[in-house]
């Protein structure tokens, strides 16, 4: 944390306010601000997590590996196989979707940023801020979409998230009886 808070003081220099709007100096600036925001925010965290991702199938494939195979513990039932298979369907779903609306997220920023100082028409505003909207919108949606993935692409989830969802309503109804 103390080093992206050190390492983007460069910002306090680099923006200023140009045609009463804060934005980075053109030029080399720009230039700073786009090259630290798609290394620093975007690609070190998920490639960080994507070498960790690795590392961790490495990892289970060799403790796989280490089971007793003379053992009945080495070979899942079909349930546990199904189950393994459907949580490893959401993962890929789930990261495929965050890593397209992370990109089109940088794509937009990284366009208002290198655009910021060129004159545009009213039209050419409008566009521009309702592309920037849906980004912002879509880029914030990502953090709750997950849920959303599960219901759509696994029974099992499904199954279970109405089991809790039952639970939790019994709860309730029979807390409010007794009060």
């Amino acid at each position: 944390m103390l080093f992206l808070l050190n390492s983007s003081i460069f910002c306090l220099i680099v923006y200023d306010l140009y045609d009463d709007m804060c934005i980075s100096a053109p030029g080399l600036g720009t230039i700073a601000v786009i090259v630290y925001a798609n290394i620093f925010i975007s690609l070190i965290p998920h490639g960080g997590m994507l070498i960790c991702g690795i590392i961790t199938s490495i990892h289970m494939r060799q403790m796989r590996n280490r089971i007793d195979i003379s053992s009945d513990a080495g070979n899942p039932t079909p349930a546990v196989q199904r189950m393994n298979r459907q949580l490893l369907i959401l993962i890929f779903i789930q990261a495929l979707v965050e890593i397209i609306l992370e990109v089109q997220r940088n794509i937009s920023a990284t366009y208002n940023l290198i655009t910021s100082s060129v004159e545009k028409s009213v039209e050419q505003q409008a566009i521009e801020y309702f592309v920037t909207q849906l980004s912002i919108i879509l880029y914030t949606v990502k953090h709750g979409i997950s849920f959303y993935i599960y219901c759509a692409c696994s029974s099992m989830f499904r199954k279970n998230c109405r089991k809790s969802i039952k639970s939790l309503l019994n709860r309730c109804c029979c807390f409010n009886r007794h009060n």
